[in-house]
């Protein structure tokens, strides 16, 4: 495999991966076009924001409850209130 293909299947994983992680799909997106990937082909910023948008949506999808809901109170929000 060439490598320019590996670093965008490298790239794709990443961003997938924080998007997942994080419930942050533009973020991983942007990590993974600013830090990994070095070009910005149209091919390879389409691909890579799918990889992150599906990603976020199945780790949406696949979860019982909202991520926000599995969460424990913070201390700050109740000091808040």
């Amino acid at each position: 495999m060439p490598d320019h293909r590996r670093i965008h299947l490298l790239g794709c994983g990443v961003g997938a991966g924080i998007a997942a992680v994080f419930n942050a799909p533009l973020g991983g997106w942007f990590l993974a076009m600013e830090v990994i990937v070095p070009d910005w082909r149209p091919w390879t910023v389409l691909s890579t924001l799918v990889a992150t948008a599906s990603a976020s949506w199945v780790t949406q999808e696949g979860s019982e409850a909202p991520i926000s809901s599995r969460m424990p109170p913070s201390p700050i929000g109740m000091a808040a209130s």
